[in-house]
């Protein structure tokens, strides 16, 4: 018989005091929702590590049950769709986003991924294929990408698409140490 893809849902047991978690190779399901992540860490849960799982879509209430997450690893996967507020509840803790090879749009919705990163200091969007920003938050009426997400330290853009950045999308960026946007076009 051919082997099932592993489902984290389908554990029985419970571990409240994981730290780190990598299920990073494993195929979820290409929709991460919380079931998937119930039983692993849940509130204690510092890092997680789900790249290269095939993912194309978070739902907005994936991260409910991991709100202490400080990184996320997203790195090659193919997301097409974050639903609004998905990074909600980790926006008070996530310090490190890595996108690398993440992405499967030519523009980015900046809303959907930043929109709610108040404490986000490091994030990598390379390799991703990117044209462009989707800057416009119909919520809010804002323009600016990073509004929200304003202490990042470190930006990584380099191996996409872009022609150009606009001082509107880098502006919110006070404490930017690094931005390194080398091969793009």
């Amino acid at each position: 018989t051919r082997s099932q893809p592993f489902k984290p849902v389908r554990f029985e047991m419970h571990f409240p005091n994981v730290r780190k978690l990598s299920l990073s190779k494993f195929q979820i399901s290409n929709k991460l929702t919380r079931p998937d992540l119930l039983g692993f860490g849940d509130y204690n849960l510092e890092e997680l590590d789900l790249g290269s799982s095939n993912l194309d879509e978070i739902s907005g209430d994936a991260f409910e049950s991991t709100p202490s997450v400080k990184k996320l690893v997203l790195a090659k996967n193919n997301l097409r769709r974050i639903d609004h507020n998905a990074f909600k509840p980790i926006g008070r803790s996530l310090i490190q986003l890595d996108l690398n090879d993440g992405l499967a749009g030519r523009y980015l919705n900046c809303f959907s991924i930043f929109g709610e990163l108040s404490s986000l200091q490091f994030a990598n969007l390379m390799n991703n294929n990117l044209e462009g920003f989707e800057q416009f938050n119909p919520t809010t009426g804002s323009s600016s990408c990073f509004e929200n997400a304003n202490r990042i330290k470190f930006l990584y853009l380099d191996f996409n698409s872009l022609r150009s950045v606009s001082r509107e999308l880098l502006s919110p960026l006070a404490d930017l140490v690094t931005f390194s946007a080398s091969f793009n076009k």
